[in-house]
């Protein structure tokens, strides 16, 4: 089973959720970039490359590559959102060594319903869209 998601309809729920202008493209080699642009006197621009690591059926880890400077402020912003998600014992997201990003879907408790009759085994970044492919599991 695949579930795809054009990039497009992430950019526009990202602006009328948060206000937060994205720009997203699909790079060779299964990379995502992720533009973010602020206001400030003028509008810059803050680049970041996403690519897939590992993913298991529960676990999905992410590596993030940006500048030095941006690095350090998504491993900051990181930071601050695991410390504010509830974990009960098994948290959600947890960083990793060299600017890596475990999600634990099996932690997250509105998947899991979902995940005891899936089994997510790729995450593509296309072009212009993602593609999550999942097994359908005997349970």
């Amino acid at each position: 089973m695949e579930l795809k998601i054009n990039y497009e309809e992430i950019e526009r729920y990202v602006a009328d959720r948060y206000g937060v202008r994205v720009t997203l493209a699909g790079l060779p080699e299964n990379t995502l970039r992720v533009t973010v642009t602020k206001r400030v006197i003028f509008n810059l621009n803050f680049d970041v490359e996403i690519d897939v690591v590992k993913i298991t059926p529960d676990t999905i880890t992410l590596a993030y590559d940006g500048s030095i400077g941006i690095d350090m402020i998504i491993s900051g912003a990181l930071r601050h959102i695991v410390a504010r998600l509830p974990d009960n014992g098994s948290p959600a997201l947890t960083l990793g060594p060299d600017q890596t990003v475990e999600l634990h879907l099996s932690n997250i408790p509105r998947l899991r319903p979902l995940l005891s009759h899936l089994s997510p085994s790729s995450l593509i970044f296309g072009p212009s869209s993602l593609t999550l492919s999942a097994a359908v599991s005997p349970k």
